[in-house]
């Protein structure tokens, strides 16, 4: 069986809000937050008994009830007198109901005395009018989304909507701008009251042949004043709600205000609803035709459709959008690079489907921008003829009408802006990728600049400012005329030789190799000073090359001295091999200068590697076990030379300047002296001898004695040996003494020989 209690459930379900909003909204507040308190403290009984007396109350004024005990008892059933009683009683103890002893009944405690009506009404005369722009935040308006061009393209373009009073409509139409990424607005004019709807429709449509944009549609609603009423009726009950403090300590009043606004907003949004759905729109003079039942969505994408005809079919959530997630960016970027770098592989050599597969499935083979070019291999450039790429057409050669012209130059950040504009629509996710797939279909005619220098190629670095900063970005169309083409064809073949990569014969291509080269070398080429004056003002020239015809056909003759093609390119040819040769020549010089000091010479390399092993952890010197490390592994390979000379002077190979490997030089003599002075202690540490080290005093004649220490390997014991007997042979017959003191002359001379020798060395 349902009782009252059930009823009362089954009310506050599904009437609340219109309950609130009736005169009858003080009492339900209180009602309600008596039940509430009754469930807080009290028991099933309690609230049954509560919400049967709320409901009584309610209902009092034309239902002649009384809530007496004897109801009460009918009206819950299961409870005997006493539990009833005994219930009221506390209910009355905690404030929850109040006893009417004069009529022998219970109501509800009314704790709250604030009059609402009268708080409303004063702030409804101290806002006058309501802001409409707050109003429209206030109701919840929802942009209007171009669902069938979404469809058809890709795109999601939205229109927004919006308020405003028809005596500024003029105003407003002038200074309209579209917000955020919307493709247009509807905005609903608002007459005063008392003006005739067909007055109003005529001024809408005289405002909307004003509009500088196209996508800007006027309308004006036949329930202006009611819409009036609610925006005022809301704006005043959200001023109560903000600056009574009163209703800071009373719950009930506070309640009632809430529910009040909620029950006016959900009014307003019907009417709000009701007036865009069912109004006549404007745009540039004239009524929009539909029919009787169509939808703002319609609107919406016949307009866009209009505006934006030639915009690309773009099917990718992920990247098609004004703002892409982190993970999108990443994929982005994994498939700007692989742009680079793979772009002669069939489909960018992707195998599987990750993220960045996908876009490029998506954005660049489905319309053909990257596919196979019959002899040119796989490559990119212009849209091929399906549904898909025909959508890409106009937008790719008119970008390349207007890019690839005599002596024009664009920033990647004006470019977008123009993509962005109709009749393309462009988003912003999705520009990186078709822009670096423009300039690599066109790098033939399109030099690049990075903030303000010419980039020969590109890489990560660049890829980076591409999607940071397109402003630092800026495309430059260079041509030759016919006359420069033989300088231009020898130029090339001398780059394709000394690159060992095809370069085409077009002045770009040739400039941008020779800029390659250049940037290419190691770091200590691009600074040292031992290479020919000539090919030091080459190489400053090449590095700050800012025009690539001017380096071709000014800069190159100049400097080179040479205006014939042919002895240009003869000179060029030798200034980039010894640009490209230096850094092996002095890799060869310090190799060289090492193995002199290590008393190696032309013997194997397992000699030096047995060297090593002996000496390695013997002094307790760490930068000699480090030195005697490397050269137990030692090949003469230049990256063998390289890691000597960085532990040497605790430098990267790419920040080498000269004096550096001055500096290496003379570390790697002073640890080759300690590494042999380490090799005559080996057998007093039980490691096999590779060298000896011989002690000499010598007395001789007219004051030449001579003292000194003499540092042999034991690979010189056979020379030794031999020289020996050599001597014993040609000393035969002299006596002891004499053999002796001939010694002795001429060990003091060869002792004076070698430390004259050390002196000027």
């Amino acid at each position: 069986m349902y009782g009252p209690a059930t009823y009362w459930d089954y009310l506050r379900a599904n009437l609340e809000l219109a309950i609130v909003a009736s005169p009858d909204g003080h009492r339900w507040a209180q009602c309600c937050d008596a039940i509430e308190r009754a469930e807080a403290k009290g028991t099933d009984v309690h609230v049954k008994l509560t919400k049967t007396i709320a409901l009584i109350e309610m209902f009092r004024n034309g239902s002649g009830l009384v809530a007496e005990e004897s109801v009460l008892a009918v009206s819950t059933p299961g409870v005997d007198e006493e539990q009833i009683r005994k219930a009221l009683e506390e209910l009355s103890d905690w404030r929850v109901l109040i006893e009417r002893k004069h009529l022998g009944a219970w109501g509800i405690y009314a704790g709250s005395d604030f009059d609402i009506e009268g708080a409303i009404n004063l702030a409804r005369g101290e806002i006058g009018e309501p802001d409409l722009e707050h109003i429209s935040t206030l109701s919840d308006l929802q942009p209007v989304l171009a669902k069938r061009h979404y469809q058809k393209t890709g795109t999601m373009r939205w229109f927004t909507r919006g308020i405003i009073r028809l005596e500024e409509v003029e105003k407003v139409v002038e200074q309209f701008e579209l917000t955020g990424s919307s493709a247009g607005a509807f905005l609903l004019c608002l007459p005063p009251p008392g003006q005739t709807v067909r007055s109003a429709e005529h001024r809408v449509r005289h405002a909307s042949a004003i509009t500088r944009i196209e996508s800007l549609l006027l309308g004006t609603p036949k329930n202006a004043e009611r819409i009036i009423e609610l925006s005022l009726e809301l704006a005043a009950s959200q001023r109560v709600m903000k600056t009574r403090p009163e209703l800071d300590g009373d719950s009930v009043a506070r309640r009632e205000i809430v529910g009040r606004i909620e029950a006016v907003r959900a009014s307003l949004e019907e009417e709000l609803a009701d007036a865009f759905e069912l109004s006549k729109w404007y745009s540039h003079g004239a009524a929009v035709e539909t029919k009787s039942s169509t939808a703002l969505s319609v609107i919406a994408s016949d307009i866009v459709e209009k505006v934006y005809e030639k915009a690309p079919h773009i099917f990718s959530e992920l990247i098609n959008r004004e703002g892409p997630s982190s993970n999108s960016v990443k994929a982005r970027k994994d498939l700007m690079n692989r742009m680079v770098t793979h772009g002669h592989l069939p489909k960018l050599g992707y195998e599987g489907f990750p993220a960045d597969a996908g876009l490029y499935f998506t954005v660049l083979n489905d319309p053909g921008l990257h596919r196979s070019r019959e002899k040119e291999g796989w490559g990119f450039g212009g849209p091929n003829y399906n549904a898909r790429g025909k959508s890409y057409e106009t937008f790719w050669w008119q970008t390349k009408a207007e890019l690839i012209a005599e002596g024009k130059s664009v920033t990647l950040k004006e470019l977008y802006s123009g993509w962005a504009l109709p009749p393309f629509g462009i988003r912003a996710g999705v520009m990186p990728i078709l822009s670096i797939a423009f300039y690599l279909a066109n790098r033939s005619s399109l030099a690049l600049y990075v903030n303000g220098v010419f980039t020969p190629d590109l890489n990560d670095a660049v890829v980076d400012e591409w999607t940071l900063d397109p402003s630092r970005i800026r495309f430059q169309h260079v041509e030759a005329s016919k006359d420069k083409a033989k300088l231009v064809e020898a130029l090339a073949k001398t780059v394709s030789d000394r690159s060992s990569t095809e370069v085409g014969a077009a002045p770009l291509d040739v400039a941008r190799g020779l800029v390659g080269l250049v940037v290419g070398l190691p770091g200590w080429t691009k600074r040292t000073m031992t290479v020919s004056p000539r090919a030091q003002q080459v190489r400053a020239m090449l590095l700050k090359a800012s025009d690539p015809l001017r380096v071709l056909f000014s800069d190159l003759p100049t400097l080179l001295e040479a205006q014939d093609p042919a002895t240009l390119n003869t000179r060029l040819q030798a200034v980039t091999d010894e640009l490209s040769g230096a850094y092996h020549r002095m890799l060869a010089s310090v190799r060289a200068h090492l193995l002199g000091a290590l008393d190696h010479g032309e013997r194997q390399l397992d000699d030096l590697h047995k060297r090593a092993a002996t000496v390695k952890g013997m002094t307790g010197d760490f930068k000699l076990d480090a030195f005697a490390t490397r050269l137990g592994t030692y090949d003469e390979s230049d990256e063998t030379v390289e890691s000597l000379i960085s532990l040497a002077i605790d430098k990267p190979q790419a920040a080498w300047v000269d004096r550096d490997i001055d500096a290496a030089m003379a570390k790697l003599a002073a640890w080759a002296v300690d590494f042999r002075k380490a090799e005559t202690m080996a057998p007093l540490r039980g490691r096999p001898s590779t060298r000896r080290l011989i002690g000499v005093v010598f007395g001789a004649s007219h004051g030449l004695d001579a003292t000194g220490f003499v540092d042999i390997s034991e690979s010189d014991t056979p020379a030794i040996d031999r020289l020996v007997r050599q001597f014993l042979v040609k000393a035969q017959g002299e006596r002891e003494e004499v053999i002796l003191a001939a010694l002795a002359e001429a060990g003091a001379m060869l002792i004076k020989q070698q430390d004259k020798g050390k002196k000027h060395g």
